[in-house]
Order: C-alpha cells, then sequence, then structure tokens
C-alpha cells in the first residue's frame, strides 16, 4: 500500500510541476501597453520563477458577471488543463451601480457568481485561489483609510471558506499600506500624474482607483509572498 502512495504521490508531484497559474480580473491586474504607463496592473509583475508560465486574463471594466457575459470566461476555460492554478479576483467592477452590466450585490449575484466560478474549476480539476479587489485610495474625516469595497472583499473570504479554496485578503493588505503611507504618500501607488509629469498624459491625472508601476508591484509582490509563505497552489511556479 504504501509503495502505491507513494507512486501516486510522485505522479501528482510531476503533473503539478508541469502546472501554469493563470489570472483573472479587472483592470487593477491586467496588463497595460507602453503607451499607458505608468498605469500598471499587478499581473504585470507576477513571473513565474521555478517552472510553468504566468497567463494575465484580466480585462478592464469587467465584473463576476460581465467577464462570464463577455465570453472571456470560456476563452480561459478551453486553455486551463487539470493541476492549473487559478487566481481569481473580481470586486471593482460589481460594485459600480452606474453600469448595471457589472454591477452585482455583494450578498446575492456576486457571491453565486464566485461559487460558480469555483465548481467550474474544481470540476476541471483546476486549482483555485480567492482574492478580494485592491483597495481604491480612500481616507475618512480622521484621515483613516478605508474601502468601500469592504463587503465585497468579505464575500470573497466566505466563499473561499466555504469551498475550502484558499483566500488572499488584498483589500485588508492595500488598506493598511495606504495606512502606512498617510493621506498624500498613499498617491504613490494609484493613477496621480502632475500636468505634464508624464509624456502619456500630458494633462495630468487624478485617479484613486487604478495602479501606478509602484502601487502594482506592491500588491504583486505581497501575492507571490502570500503563495510562497503559505504553499498555497502555485508555489512551485516560484522559487
Amino acid at each position: 500500500m504504501k509503495k502505491i502512495i507513494t507512486i501516486a504521490a510522485a505522479l501528482s508531484f510531476i503533473a503539478m510541476s508541469g502546472a501554469d497559474l493563470y489570472l483573472i480580473g479587472d483592470s487593477t491586474m491586467a496588463q497595460y501597453r507602453p503607451t499607458s504607463a505608468p498605469q500598471a496592473g499587478w499581473g504585470m509583475f507576477v513571473a513565474a520563477t521555478g517552472g510553468g508560465k504566468v497567463f494575465n486574463f484580466a480585462v478592464g471594466g469587467k465584473s463576476t458577471k460581465s467577464y462570464r457575459d463577455s465570453g472571456a470566461w470560456a476563452k480561459v476555460m478551453k486553455k486551463v488543463k487539470p493541476g492549473d492554478v487559478m487566481l481569481i479576483q473580481f470586486g471593482a467592477n460589481d460594485a459600480n451601480k452606474n453600469r448595471p452590466q457589472n454591477f452585482t450585490e455583494p450578498e446575492k449575484e456576486f457571491r453565486s457568481n464566485l461559487e460558480r466560478y469555483v465548481k467550474e474549476l474544481q470540476a476541471a480539476k483546476v486549482r483555485v485561489i480567492l482574492a478580494s479587489p485592491v483597495s481604491p485610495l480612500r481616507f475618512n474625516k480622521q484621515k483613516q483609510p478605508y474601502s468601500y469595497l469592504a463587503p465585497y472583499a468579505k464575500v470573497t473570504g466566505e466563499v473561499a471558506a466555504a469551498n475550502n479554496v484558499p483566500y488572499i485578503d488584498m483589500t485588508a493588505f492595500g488598506i493598511a499600506e495606504n495606512g502606512k503611507a498617510g493621506v498624500d504618500n498613499a498617491r504613490k501607488y494609484y493613477m496621480y500624474l502632475a500636468p505634464g509629469e508624464h509624456k502619456n498624459w500630458p494633462k495630468g491625472r487624478k485617479d484613486a482607483v487604478h495602479l501606478n508601476e509602484t502601487g502594482a508591484k506592491l500588491y504583486a509582490d505581497f501575492f507571490i509572498s502570500e503563495v510562497k509563505k503559505r504553499k498555497l497552489p502555485g508555489c512551485e511556479l516560484f522559487k
């Protein structure tokens, strides 16, 4: 019996060693062209260093609802194979009531959408990690950081626990990092540019949602460190 178990474990290791990592989410994770710099998605800075590949299938402007409705989900599912890892991070566009094609109530459609994604991946033998959304730059009157996406983070964590998959709380991480930096300095993570500061944005920009390269690297490093430290699915992709 021990020999059979050992052989099975060896075969499992071989399968996992050929695994790839897929990232799906929104603009805070997505790939950007050089003409959009310094705007960046944190998925741009996640690179496999221990084997396998990283595929960034995040799409700007998408929610748990519109990602599937647009056909993006079907494209990803045609590519993944058993043993691969998929990181799912939504919430920012789910919270946008001005775009009904995206909006979902956290306790209703958002929850059921996440659960559907997880169950489909588990049925396909794909390993899953859920992450809460990137935290926008927000401070209250007491100059304390917060995130209006907290309800989506809460549900994401609950869906992960209910389906026995790992959860990475990027919302809490972002709130903490913004707090450490302070009201003015936290802008260094976001698309805040003065007029003339960058050739791609001659008129400047004040964007408290989208990350610049500094912010994207911050979240990417956190993600990789969590995967390695906690030995989460896909840890074999990173030395």
